[in-house]
């Protein structure tokens, strides 16, 4: 009861949402990158390999609430000032964090992209950072059906947390197709090593031209189907997985490009400014071309770094396809595109 009391008059005197958040600045002073809602992590080794991945391991806090394999964490570190928050799936499996408190990702290094784009810059060893809770729920099931994972680019995080977790304890066949361009797979020597001591795992290393080429599927013996990659990949993994009953489940990290032929103009009201945007990018995209003070985080709908009120117009989830009411609500700007004219509040 006295601590809502705090958290009510922080926001009304303080103009935070909680007390905690409030003390933030003076706790930082003795403890780095301590934030009320998250936990701290220390960088304690960075390897930047020849591919566009880097491999980052933390050391975190203890009563950091361990991921299950598959799951991913928000990210946030200060650079220059600023808060730059963003969304990564855990590589390593939940068995290294209970016995070194460690936990390892692999990012890719976006050429153009404000965090990832400067990696080597912002990111330093025993740098101290803040990190969520794992979320996420591409996670393995229970199932006596034999397996087949399809993992591309940096889709191979998640699988590769999955793989060394459960191996061990599952019997039945699993088999892994990693797409990548040549000389981009990556974790290959702890794949092999996996293979060679499980007998009942076995993966292959192939371009997309090679897997075009390659049959998937080759029986219609029920299995179950794990998927991270590219849209365009897993619709199509999906549909032949659909098509001879087998159980899909799939993580992506980008979302599908909007596709409008019909190309339309719509107003955008936010306080006194007025501005026109189209329907072929999401509203994030369409406000950052207009350089309006949004706020862009993992920009695939998971951290909800960009939400902000609609009050009124309508957008589509481009997610799901589905159409908002037309009255106040909160939208997330990275999945939202605009169907009619709006009105926000950032």
């Amino acid at each position: 009861m006295i601590y809502k009391c705090f958290n009510k008059m922080s926001q009304w005197f303080f103009h935070h949402h909680s007390f905690a958040s409030y003390l933030e600045p003076v706790m930082q002073q003795w403890l780095p990158a301590w934030r009320s809602d998250s936990y701290r992590g220390k960088v304690i080794d960075v390897e930047h390999g020849d591919s566009n991945y880097s491999l980052v391991t933390l050391k975190l806090q203890r009563g950091w609430p361990v991921h299950t394999a598959g799951q991913h964490i928000q990210l946030t570190i200060e650079n220059n000032g600023r808060l730059l928050t963003r969304t990564f799936t855990v590589a390593s499996s939940p068995d290294l964090y209970k016995q070194q408190q460690k936990i390892t990702l692999l990012i890719k290094r976006q050429q153009k992209g404000q965090f990832t784009g400067q990696l080597a810059d912002i990111i330093k060893i025993d740098q101290w950072l803040s990190i969520s809770k794992a979320q996420g729920d591409f996670v393995l099931e229970k199932s006596e059906y034999p397996i087949t994972m399809v993992a591309a680019g940096s889709g191979i995080t998640p699988i590769m947390s999955m793989l060394t977790q459960h191996l061990s304890t599952i019997k039945q066949p699993v088999y892994l197709r990693y797409i990548a361009s040549h000389n981009q797979h990556y974790f290959v020597d702890l794949l092999s090593q996996l293979s060679a001591q499980f007998g009942h795992f076995e993966f292959d290393l192939v371009d997309r031209k090679q897997h075009q080429n390659m049959p998937l599927f080759t029986n219609e013996q029920l299995q179950d189907v794990y998927c991270c990659g590219p849209a365009t990949l897993m619709n199509s993994i999906k549909l032949q997985a659909q098509a001879l009953g087998f159980s899909y489940f799939q993580e992506q990290f980008s979302l599908t490009p909007l596709v409008n032929l019909q190309q339309q103009e719509f107003k955008v009201s936010l306080g006194t400014n007025e501005l026109a945007v189209t329907n072929q990018r999401t509203l994030l995209e369409e406000l950052e071309h207009l350089h309006q003070p949004v706020v862009r985080g993992c920009g695939i709908g998971v951290c909800h770094q960009c939400q902000c009120v609609k009050k009124k117009g309508i957008v589509k989830d481009i997610r799901t396809g589905d159409l908002s009411g037309a009255g106040e609500q909160l939208i997330q700007l990275c999945v939202s595109q605009p169907i009619s004219d709006l009105e926000l509040s950032l």
